[in-house]
């Protein structure tokens, strides 16, 4: 490549990025905090600022609500076990770092998202042999819905994203030069994504892919111990803090694996949830509507480019477009057996492979002349408009501003820190974290803890709308409190807030 064209690459590369940065603090400055953000912020910030890694916004005594159902937590609020260590710990020494807030949370995850983007360039400049081809796919991938919303989300997906994929970016770096360091370097990085999240053992997947591809008649057995060293290392650096609290660590690890029962527990249902777990990413989840719906159309691109790589003879014989495939085959059907939660926010490891095979079969069709040239440019154009609109639209709704906050605004008001408020976990971020806040769904009938005020927004009603059918009895009590002992004070938007009704005289 000459000067002029590294040149150019470098401008659009630059444009990209700045792009991204758009897009990525826009959708941090106006969407709504929700309860994981609050749920994962509240042992960072102990353990920044109080020197313990609890999550004290939730009652151990209540349990955790995951998938319409009330997981065991018990002692969370002294130890955090039930997610895996390596963000929340990231987490408290950015806050020692840059301070607390919403937005910094969400810096923090835009860092991450930053590096996951430089990680997937240089993966797919070596799978594909071609930077242009590269940088279409990260341009692609960096302006998907997904990925924003991610990158703007203060959850630990992109931790984990960003050190899966320098994980792969190290071994395809250095295998050449010697394949253990690039299995060791590899797996290091691979092992801290999975203490990110779980959704670190996706990018092993993808590094076994590779392995495979490119080294399969180079492996020897010393390998398999040089890979598995880093592993023993994490789960040691992770033993101290699991000798604390052994038995709460089982019963809040294995209470947050209820619901999620693989595939071979039940195949046509958790075919259905995949299925679902698309839908919902792409336009059609519950709460979509409008425009939303055209989304589909990005599903249909990714889909088309994979399906153009896998079918159409002439580019199936090239390794960039047979790799892209053959990985982003094996991570789904992965996601398909053995992940039992279905939820759309793991996409995010997986549209980067959709997003390559997009651009390989793109490329291919303008540089090989297969056609008239306006066909890839119109499924490119449409989709990186369509990702475009799908952002700009939450972002200009605003629904920080223009939800959240009043409801915020009105307890810190009405309430005192003292004051026991029940609502989701986020409520923090605006009250703080060290006011008493519960993120008790069942709202005090499981535990007997009575709430100053009660905050219902869309999870807890869609939580009691669910519990009204498959738990009569239980519903019955929360819904009786609440027309007994409550006033509702607050009613706009997504928020109720109810008031406890003083007896007279007391």
């Amino acid at each position: 490549m000459n000067s002029l064209s590294k040149n150019k690459l470098g401008v659009v590369a630059a444009l990209c990025v700045a792009l991204f940065l758009l897009l990525a603090i826009a959708t941090a400055n106006a969407k709504a905090p929700w309860c994981d953000e609050g749920w994962f912020a509240s042992p960072g910030w102990n353990l920044a600022f109080r020197g313990f890694m609890g999550t004290t916004v939730l009652d151990p005594a209540s349990g955790t609500p995951v998938l319409h159902t009330r997981t065991r937590t018990d002692g969370i609020d002294r130890h955090t076990y039930w997610v895996m260590p390596l963000s929340l710990v990231a987490q408290a020494g950015w806050y020692k770092l840059a301070g607390f807030s919403l937005l910094r949370m969400r810096v923090l995850s835009i860092i991450w998202a930053l590096i996951a983007l430089a990680g997937w360039w240089m993966v797919f400049r070596q799978i594909s042999g071609n930077p242009y081809t590269a940088l279409l796919a990260v341009a692609l991938l960096e302006i998907d819905y997904q990925f924003i919303w991610s990158a703007a989300d203060g959850r630990m997906d992109m931790l984990c994203s960003a050190l899966g994929v320098a994980g792969l970016a190290a071994y395809l770096q250095v295998r050449q030069r010697s394949l253990g360091w690039a299995l060791f370097f590899a797996n290091t990085l691979l092992a801290a994504s999975g203490f990110a999240h779980p959704n670190g053992d996706l990018y092993f997947v993808a590094l076994v892919c590779l392995v495979l591809m490119y080294d399969r008649e180079r492996l020897q057995w010393r390998y398999l111990v040089i890979s598995g060293i880093p592993y023993l290392v994490a789960v040691a650096a992770w033993l101290p803090y699991i000798l604390e609290a052994p038995d709460d660590f089982k019963k809040q690890l294995l209470g947050n694996t209820v619901g999620r029962e693989s595939a071979f527990a039940a195949p046509w249902s958790s075919l259905q949830r995949e299925a679902q777990r698309y839908l919902h990413a792409f336009g059609f989840a519950p709460w979509s509507q409008g425009f939303a719906h055209v989304s589909i159309l990005n599903l249909a691109a990714y889909l088309g480019g994979v399906a153009a790589c896998a079918a159409y003879g002439p580019l199936r014989r090239q390794n960039g477009a047979r790799r892209a495939v053959t990985i982003a085959g094996a991570i789904c059907l992965f996601l398909l057996l053995f992940e039992g939660a279905k939820v759309s926010q793991y996409l995010v490891h997986v549209i980067p492979w959709f997003s390559f095979a997009l651009a390989v079969a793109a490329a291919d069709y303008w540089t090989e002349r297969r056609g008239p040239r306006i066909v890839p440019v119109t499924v490119v154009g449409l989709a990186l408009f369509l990702s475009l609109v799908r952002i700009a639209v939450p972002a200009m709704r605003d629904n920080y501003h223009r939800h959240f906050l009043p409801a915020a605004q009105y307890l810190r008001q009405n309430a005192a820190p003292s004051d026991l408020i029940m609502g989701s976990a986020e409520l923090a971020f605006y009250l703080g974290f060290d006011w008493n806040i519960l993120d008790d769904i069942m709202m005090g009938t499981t535990t007997g803890k009575s709430a100053r005020f009660i905050v219902m927004e869309a999870r807890y009603s869609d939580y009691l709308e669910s519990i009204r059918i498959t738990a009569p009895a239980d519903y019955e009590r929360v819904a009786r409190q609440l027309s007994e002992k409550y006033q509702k004070v607050y009613d706009q938007a997504t928020y109720q807030i109810y008031r406890k009704v003083t007896a007279p005289g007391s």
